[in-house]
């Protein structure tokens, strides 16, 4: 479990834990992303870690990537991630779905055939309300219970090797914590699916 700052740090988590040995790439490794964005800006900073981690070897059919959110993201970055073949499942699906089909798919989609399995937790895909912390939070997010129970399907899921909590800055949280609060509640119920992994 890795706790960071902003969205950058899925890029060096999976670089650094990932690589097959003696490879070059990422192509052992899956990802699941919840994110209100699809992290494919040019450069090294926030936003990017989507675009990198493809850059260096992520095979783009073994990501899915939930919760964009299509009042936040431009045309031209969910026209490149779908053309680059990313596996895409917007806000409002989840919302048609439910959030426990959607996590499901984005296992299996992941995990086809390997049990190297990363999911990236960005607070930016929580509803303002749940996240104030996350400073590109806005109205309509994810609810607390939809990223509770991705978290505990991740830890039941034996394909998952770790997960890492973004886009929180504590010194922004409301007076109650309410961001910090729920982060740590998403790494105890990821820690209950553990616990109770066949």
């Amino acid at each position: 479990v890795v706790l960071g700052g902003d969205g950058t740090a899925t890029f060096p988590v999976m670089a650094a834990g990932k690589v097959p040995a003696g490879g070059n790439g990422l192509d052992a490794a899956d990802l699941v992303m919840l994110d209100a964005f699809y992290d494919v800006r040019d450069g090294v900073g926030n936003c990017s870690s989507l675009r990198r981690l493809v850059d260096v070897g992520l095979r783009p059919d073994r990501i899915l990537h939930l919760g964009a959110a299509d009042w936040l993201t431009s045309r031209s970055h969910a026209d490149e991630v779908a053309a680059r073949g990313v596996h895409l499942v917007p806000r409002r699906i989840v919302d048609e779905r439910g959030i426990d089909a959607c996590v499901r798919e984005a296992l299996d989609v992941a995990g086809d055939g390997n049990t190297n399995v990363h999911v990236s937790f960005d607070f930016s895909v929580c509803d303002r309300a749940a996240a104030p912390a996350s400073l590109d939070a806005v109205p309509g997010g994810l609810a607390p219970s939809d990223l509770l129970a991705a978290a505990f399907a991740a830890g039941r899921d034996q394909r998952v090797r770790g997960v890492d909590l973004v886009e929180i800055d504590a010194t922004a949280d409301a007076p109650d914590l309410r961001t910090v609060r729920l982060a740590a509640m998403v790494v105890l119920e990821f820690a209950a699916g553990l616990a109770l992994r066949p």
